[in-house]
């Protein structure tokens, strides 16, 4: 495999010591308070972010598997501050981790947002009051959701 490929349907990969390489550079931006970076993708780092109502103008992109943490109660509060959030991915594979009462407030310079459970764990999921419409800049939605066997 090179370093950078086209994979198939057209999708970017790279060898997995790129990846590691970036995400260093971008852990080295600021250790000590993972609000002050750019992307967020350890489950402890979101947690803390979210939980604590943390967020920054810099966090542009959190990624999350969220079968590495237990239940994680978030609002519209953990978001308010991120007004360059581009990117969401939250993520789960398992039947007994989710997500509880998760809201999500209008994010204008949202790009892509993936929210996918294949878990009994998520409880709730609510948009923010008034919320009509999906942000201009959103180029990708995937929300899907598996609740046992039953498609949701």
């Amino acid at each position: 495999m090179s370093l950078i490929s086209v994979g198939e349907y057209s999708t970017l990969e790279m060898h997995d010591l790129i990846q590691e390489m970036g995400r260093e550079i971008v852990r080295d931006q600021c250790v000590k308070n993972p609000e002050k970076r750019s992307r967020l993708w350890l489950a402890n780092d979101v947690r803390r972010v979210l939980e604590n109502n943390t967020g920054t103008e810099d966090i542009e992109c959190m990624a999350m598997n969220m079968d590495l943490i237990k239940d994680l109660y978030v609002n519209v509060a953990s978001f308010e501050k991120m007004h360059k959030l581009r990117l969401l991915d939250l993520y789960s594979y398992s039947y007994t981790r989710g997500v509880s009462n998760l809201d999500l407030p209008p994010m204008r310079k949202l790009k892509l947002l993936d929210l996918y459970w294949y878990t009994r764990g998520v409880n709730k999921l609510h948009l923010p009051t008034g919320f009509e419409f999906l942000p201009e800049a959103l180029k990708y939605l995937r929300w899907h959701f598996l609740w046992g066997w039953l498609k949701v």
